[in-house]
């Protein structure tokens, strides 16, 4: 009786051994698994971490295409209105320059018809002196004539 109460005892120190070894391998399983669980929440954490920042970069780069192509837009647009202006001074300029052109025709042609009235007037006061000096011969004519008349009246009554 007392052998078989030491092999009980001792088959309930082995069972207790054994249980408590399995209860260990559960433990270090679970912290195991914890472990694991830990570094796929921190890979996870990792990954998204790194899609934000890419995420970020990627946003950056678009906001900053749009910046460059509103700015290339802005030149643009400036030199599209500077084109304009200096389109719009060369006409000015060129309308100016018609404009003095005109002036400066109608100035000769002020300046010519001056001119031709001008000669029309001395060309009349050239023929009034003409035609006096005309009536002054005719007129001197006349009274060498009556001179000469009057001489032969005088010799013949002589």
């Amino acid at each position: 009786n007392n052998r078989k109460a030491t092999d009980v005892q001792n088959s309930k120190k082995a069972t207790d051994v054994q249980n408590s070894k399995k209860a260990t391998d559960v433990q270090n399983s679970k912290k195991a698994t914890d472990v694991q669980n830990s570094r796929k929440a921190t890979d996870e954490g990792y990954y998204v971490h790194n899609n934000r920042k890419a995420t970020d970069v990627h946003n950056n780069r678009k906001a900053t295409d749009v910046h460059n192509n509103r700015k290339a837009t802005d030149v643009q647009n400036s030199i599209k209105a500077t084109d304009v202006q200096n389109s719009i001074k060369a006409t000015d300029v060129h309308n100016n320059r018609k404009a003095t052109d005109v002036q400066n025709s109608r100035k000769a042609t002020g300046v010519q018809n001056n001119r031709k009235v001008t000669d029309v007037q001395n060309s009349r006061k050239a023929t009034c002196v003409q035609n006096s000096r005309k009536a002054t011969d005719a007129q001197n004519n006349r009274k060498a004539t009556d001179v000469q008349n009057n001489r032969k009246a005088t010799y013949v009554q002589n």
